[in-house]
């Protein structure tokens, strides 16, 4: 549509709520999907093996904006996994968390939430099994639901 014509195209780059989504299926627009977006809030897709890391890392630092996050990150790439575990998104409401491993009959265990997001109503967790929960989140968040897969160990 931005290629209708010069005013279009400022309409549509002027317009937050039109560049609310992120997938790391195209790398080259992901810096200006974020800039475009401004402080509205975005849904992230991250499933590319192995993780970018400048997208990985631009991505993560708009946590603070998440409202769904569809993430898999390979079980060996420990730092990506850590700097997930650090991960602060008070707006996120939906959460889809793999850990892909050549292993599939291992589970992998992450400490995520410690700061529970107040709004999450919707996680799965695929080849993962959360450490412990903050029991605020089970008290505030009773619709909070994990669909489990094989392997999978939730809680809700």
């Amino acid at each position: 549509m931005a290629q209708v014509c010069r005013r279009w195209r400022e309409i549509i780059n002027g317009a937050p709520e039109l560049w609310t989504f992120v997938t790391d299926q195209d790398k080259a627009s992901t810096a200006i999907v974020l800039d475009r977006s401004r402080e509205h809030p975005i849904g992230i897709w991250l499933r590319e093996d192995p993780i970018d890391e400048s997208l990985y890392v631009a991505v993560l630092a708009q946590s603070h904006r998440w409202i769904l996050a569809d993430i898999e990150v390979h079980r060996d790439d420990q730092e990506a996994l850590r700097r997930l575990e650090e991960v602060d998104a008070p707006m996120l409401k939906c959460l889809v968390l793999e850990v892909s491993a050549l292993d599939r009959h291992s589970i992998f265990v992450l400490d995520l939430l410690r700061d529970h997001p107040p709004q999450l109503t919707s996680l799965t967790l695929v080849e993962v099994a959360m450490r412990f929960w903050n029991s605020r989140l089970r008290s505030s968040s009773p619709q909070t639901k994990a669909r489990t897969h094989s392997y999978i160990r939730s809680y809700s």
